[in-house]
């Protein structure tokens, strides 16, 4: 699957047919195909970031904008209410999906320096809650790209610089 949002709140997706290309031929590779739109959706807000992640045998896509936006991509519907989490949030610049000491999990950056951990388990299976907010850390700069290592770190790209967070495992939860 591909997705893109747009600063106008559309967000398209598309069906990837089975791109896997066994051939030993580099040439092989290079073929033409063709994506079909699979939804497109209007959310009510700025799309700035967009993430996949694979849930309870569905692939929902995560939608960033001022709240976190998750969306069924067969329809394009949201799935839930949307999570701002708290009423200080920044515009969202990055997202990345994976796991956070074993949970499911998504990372967000911001323009306001913000880099925020949400367990997202319950909300990626029933999409009838917000995802519960457990870890922030802030930054002197705009947060331009967050990206989850399997070993629980976070690279974090703010301003001109990169840092690179280790989730201690004896941390419950950030309040």
């Amino acid at each position: 699957m591909a997705v893109a949002g747009a600063f106008d709140g559309t967000l398209h997706v598309w069906g990837m047919p089975d791109m896997l290309n066994t051939d030993p031929d580099p040439k092989a590779f290079l073929f033409p195909w063709e994506l079909r739109e699979i939804s497109v959706s209007r959310l009510p807000d700025t799309v700035s970031a967009v993430a996949t992640v694979e849930a309870g045998g569905r692939t929902p896509v995560l939608a960033a904008g001022r709240a976190l936006y998750l969306v069924d991509p067969d329809t394009g519907n949201a799935v839930g209410p949307p999570a701002s989490g708290q009423t200080d949030i920044g515009t969202i610049t990055s997202v990345a999906m994976g796991l956070v000491r074993g949970r499911p999990a998504a990372v967000t950056g911001s323009v306001d320096g913000a880099v925020r951990v949400w367990w997202t388990d319950a909300w990626l299976l029933a999409g009838d809650s917000w995802p519960e907010q457990v870890l922030a850390w802030r930054f002197p700069a705009a947060v331009n790209a967050v990206a989850l290592a399997p070993d629980d770190h976070i690279a974090v790209g703010f301003g001109a610089d990169v840092a690179v967070l280790v989730v201690d495992p004896q941390i419950r939860q950030a309040r």
